[in-house]
């Protein structure tokens, strides 16, 4: 399911629709961390929890529900406005996204919040948060 799930991620990363997030986002999206020597700014997700509610106890029935986590980098001396402009065009992307793969029906992705960690290390960082729930096919 991870390999799965991680590859819906990217496919709308990498589709047309996230031509203006790529543009301004350089270093590109990484499952968990960036691969050595990558540059900011740079987005890694990873999938921080899950769980599965059985409907009338048939695997047709049971919905999975993932909790996503964007953390978004940048090292731009700005204040912040590049990590703050990539957060708009990542949550502009993923908000109510259909992602889609094989052995799933997509239900909703819904942003549940948006942490501002601020500036850490000379690198600005903000976090957004997704609750995804699939259905099994």
């Amino acid at each position: 399911m991870l390999t799965k799930f991680a590859t819906a991620i990217y496919s709308l990363y990498t589709g047309a629709g996230g031509a203006t997030l790529r543009a301004a986002n350089t270093g590109g999206l990484w499952l968990a961390k960036g691969k050595d020597g990558v540059v900011e700014p740079f987005i890694r997700f990873n999938i921080v929890g899950s769980t599965i509610e059985d409907m009338m106890g048939a695997i047709d029935n049971r919905l999975e529900t993932v909790d996503l986590q964007f953390d978004i980098f940048s090292k731009a001396d700005d204040g912040g406005v590049q990590v703050a402009d990539i957060t708009d065009k990542l949550t502009a992307l993923y908000d109510w996204a259909t992602l889609t793969y094989t052995t799933f029906t997509h239900v909703a992705c819904r942003r549940t919040g948006i942490i501002n960690v601020g500036f850490v290390d000379e690198v600005w960082q903000n976090t957004a948060l997704y609750e995804v729930t699939f259905k099994h096919n």
